[in-house]
């Protein structure tokens, strides 16, 4: 049996992302690859509503081919930093969050590719 398919999701939602129209949230991920720091009250809900309802989607930095979905209403209580989650749309069976968390490097959308944004 392969990994796939015995990866528990923790969440699937749908989202707006033509490329990465379901997500997956797999509780591996978020139980073992994830540090302790982004596992904090409410913050699975915050991915959740984050990939549900995005600010924006962009390419990612660090792993172009994956898609940082930004929440400008969601901030580090310290720096104002939008939570992010970022999405491996190439995930088998679906496209799978990566990690998650408030990042700095995103509080600036205009130094990167913006993929999706709403119709106001």
């Amino acid at each position: 049996m392969s990994i796939i398919a015995t990866r528990q999701p923790l969440f699937v939602v749908d989202t707006p992302m033509g490329s990465a129209p379901k997500v997956v949230f797999y509780r591996d991920t978020y139980e073992i690859h994830l540090p302790i720091e982004r596992k904090q009250p409410g913050l699975l809900q915050a991915a959740k509503d984050t990939l549900l309802f995005p600010a924006a989607v962009l390419a990612g930095t660090t792993t172009p081919d994956h898609l940082a979905f930004v929440n400008q209403n969601f901030t580090s209580p310290s720096s104002n930093s939008p939570f992010v989650v970022i999405v491996d749309p190439k995930g088998n069976p679906m496209a799978a969050v990566a990690s998650m968390g408030f990042r700095r490097d995103f509080k600036t959308l205009e130094r990167h590719t913006v993929l999706w944004v709403p119709l106001t």
